[in-house]
């Protein structure tokens, strides 16, 4: 007699297997566990559960379909000298061609002039699928330093009815990065070997988007050779959600998460009740549900949420450097705050810029000049319908609304004078943050200061100086 006990498994997993017991005997029963094990292998390894192949490294992103940009269907936007082309000289990863800048059509190598090139495609993300993983192979000489946006290429997902324009630079509003840019986002300074890049993006399901690669080359210096891209490969897949540990820490840190993975880019990432998590990488997903405290280090980074960002109700979201410069904050979907945001300091952007308009709402605090709640500067780029519906009033000293309609019920002040002189927040510890990953503690540690001394009783202590006594300071 064989027995089934329920125990979370997912229904698959049930249904398969009861389909083995059914099918059972004592006389099979080494037969039924090689089916059981089999049916399992197969529906987890089988790719079109989960995940769709848009672009293929080994077809057109690999530019073998043929000998020119045209016959791997990709287009141009070419400048008259420097442009992409489709050959061998820049040595392909995998099989024969590659896509790369020639200043004559057949050599990899660039001129001293001022150009800029593209080379683009688009492509569809599949219903359901909203995690976009592009990766690709490359290789760049070029020039400048990390700071210096010279001779490199950069890389954008824009919308399909985005245009590249030869000698013209794309919107940065565009522009995507992944592993082996510089912190800026362009690729360069490496060329003696194919590297390998991965970007995470967050898409629309059902929408289609515009690749562009783009080399750009000033009249200073030459430092040959310039870009090559091969193995481009798009692939999509149902988001998946990730969750802080519950002491937190560093975003780029796996010990700060559950399972000790940093959540790929595209997901759903939430911050539970008293976990901190201390931002010091870009960061683009999809939903962020803030229910602990979300805060940045001493750098600044943008955030990109394709979805929705909730703040609950013992949520707290820092989103400025420790030297109090506020952050850029993209939000595809809503902004809605129920427990506390400072989004008041210089510099800081909420920019709504879904396709179907964001509603800003909730019931909680933003911090501000005691009257109204303080965002510093406030877009909403939507061609959608927009609302303002916080239980605070809030005020604005910068702010920009595109096409569609934004109904802000009264809620919206703008005035480029609001200040937070005088309030609570200048007078105590904001937050804390965390600057280092570090293991845990195996002894107690002894209490000390430095240039501190031991107190000694009615000794004379001047203003500033610290004293000691077993572990108090």
């Amino acid at each position: 007699m064989f027995m089934r006990v329920q125990t979370g498994i997912s229904q698959n997993f049930a249904t398969a297997y009861d389909a083995v017991l059914a099918r059972v005997s004592a006389k099979h029963l080494r037969f039924a566990v090689s089916f059981l094990l089999l049916s399992l292998a197969a529906m987890f390894s089988n790719p079109a559960m989960s995940q769709t192949t848009v672009l293929s490294a080994t077809g057109d992103g690999g530019f073998e379909t043929g000998g020119t940009i045209a016959l791997n269907s990709w287009n141009t936007a070419n400048a008259t000298v420097d442009g992409w082309v489709v050959g061998t000289a820049a040595a392909a990863s995998n099989g024969t061609n590659a896509a790369y800048v020639s200043n004559n059509g057949t050599a990899w190598a660039y001129s001293q002039v001022s150009t800029i090139s593209h080379l683009y495609r688009d492509f569809t993300v599949p219903a359901g699928e909203s995690v976009v993983t592009l990766t690709f192979k490359w290789k760049a000489g070029g020039e400048g330093s990390g700071t210096s946006d010279w001779d490199n290429l950069k890389v954008f997902i824009a919308p399909v009815t985005y245009n590249p324009l030869a000698n013209l630079a794309v919107l940065t509003t565009y522009q995507v990065a992944g592993s082996g840019a510089n912190p800026n986002g362009w690729y360069n300074l490496s060329s003696s070997s194919y590297n390998t890049s991965v970007v995470g993006y967050s898409g629309v399901p059902g929408t289609t988007y515009r690749l562009i690669f783009s080399w750009k080359s000033d009249i200073t210096d030459i430092v040959n050779p310039p870009a090559a891209i091969d193995e481009v490969s798009i692939v999509t897949s149902t988001p998946t959600g990730y969750t802080a540990s519950a002491q937190g820490g560093l975003w780029n840190s796996p010990a700060t998460w559950v399972g000790g993975v940093v959540p790929p880019a595209a997901n759903d990432v939430t911050i539970p009740s008293g976990s901190v998590v201390t931002v010091n990488q870009a960061i683009n997903y999809r939903d962020i549900t803030i229910d602990g405290t979300l805060q940045w280090g001493s750098t600044s980074f943008a955030m990109t949420a394709s979805g929705n960002v909730t703040i609950g109700a013992t949520g707290k979201f820092h989103p400025h450097t420790t030297g109090l410069t506020g952050q850029t904050l993209n939000v595809g979907g809503n902004f809605t705050n129920n427990g506390y945001a400072n989004l008041s300091l210089a510099s800081t952007l909420l920019n709504f810029n879904g396709l179907s308009g964001g509603n800003l709402s909730g019931t909680g605090t933003f911090e501000g000049n005691g009257s109204s709640g303080i965002i510093r500067a406030l877009f909403f780029q939507t061609i959608g319908s927009s609302t303002i519906n916080t239980t605070q009033n809030i005020t604005t000293t910068s702010f920009a609304h595109g096409a569609g309609s934004l109904n802000t019920n009264g809620k919206l002040s703008i005035d480029n004078t609001a200040q937070l002189f005088g309030q609570s927040i200048n007078n105590q510890v904001s937050n804390v943050v965390v600057t280092a990953m570090g293991s845990g503690y195996t002894t107690a540690p002894n209490v000390s200061c430095a240039g501190a001394a031991n107190f000694v009783a009615n000794a004379t202590v001047s203003v500033g100086n610290v004293r000691i006594s077993g572990s108090n300071i």
